[in-house]
């Protein structure tokens, strides 16, 4: 009996470690695409989106940070996946019309939740000087349908400005070169 007893003491010690439960996902918050390249000039989005696996969600407040001597905001407009729920949203730019180093995003499904991923609201910029510029999720809350914090991690994106490359005689070799 004694020697059943170890057995079995030993094998439930040594379980876990042998079937090793699978963690959950992750869900993030993240700035996408990770890695843009635009020109001087032109106007280009980013999508602010939650992945899988979120469930239940109903609200969320986020502010993004940016450099302004580098990036203009034009446009911050509600994502697909709160209107997916099929209920009036509320959405709100809390700063548009400010020249800030940031953009703050509050909204929600009212009556009801939405299941992730997807995107949550798009911002659309225009680039202003060549540079690389870091567009980092500074603070971000995600709520569910009872009004829960839902625990998430954030991932930021970057922005590379290249400058124009000119028609003048000495910017061919420039040109030459990135083609060799």
């Amino acid at each position: 009996m004694q020697k059943k007893l170890t057995i079995s003491c030993i094998m439930m010690i040594l379980t876990p470690f042998l079937f090793p439960s699978v963690a959950p996902a992750q869900r993030c918050l993240s700035v996408l695409p990770d890695t843009t390249v635009v020109a001087i000039g032109m106007q280009f989005s980013l999508d602010v989106a939650v992945n899988d696996p979120v469930d239940s969600l109903m609200g969320y407040d986020v502010a993004v940070g940016f450099d302004r001597s580098y990036l203009e905001v034009v446009r911050v407009e509600e994502g697909p996946l709160p209107a997916t729920s099929g209920y009036s949203t509320f959405f709100r730019w809390l700063n548009a019309g400010c020249s800030c180093d940031s953009i703050l995003v509050n909204g929600s499904i009212l009556g009801n939740t939405v299941d992730g991923p997807g995107t949550i609201f798009t911002m659309t910029f225009k680039a202003l000087k060549p540079g690389n510029v870091d567009v980092v999720i500074r603070r971000s809350d995600l709520r569910n349908g009872v009004n829960e914090k839902l625990s998430h991690c954030r991932q930021d994106g970057v922005v590379i400005i290249e400058p124009p490359i000119g028609s003048e005689a000495c910017s061919w070799s420039r040109v030459k070169a990135l083609y060799r």
